[in-house]
């Protein structure tokens, strides 16, 4: 199950929600846990992707922000 992480931008509190792609699409969050307050954004960070495939190192590979050249190849 992911989780997102949300701000408040009344209280500037930042806060992780679970639940489903389903729940998130009808709407996890409606308001902040802490304030109350409605107006509340997602906060958008960096992932990385990881596969079951074993590369030459013989670790999975990987792709995202720090990642070398070729590593998704």
């Amino acid at each position: 199950m992911p989780a997102y992480d949300f701000v408040c931008e009344s209280c500037h509190n930042e806060f992780e929600v679970w639940g489903t792609v389903e729940e998130y699409t009808k709407g996890l969050v409606h308001k902040c846990p802490f304030c109350g307050a409605k107006n509340i954004e997602q906060k958008l960070d960096s992932f990385t992707i990881m596969s079951g495939k074993k590369r030459g190192s013989g670790g999975p590979s990987c792709c995202g922000p720090n990642s070398g050249s070729g590593c998704c190849g």
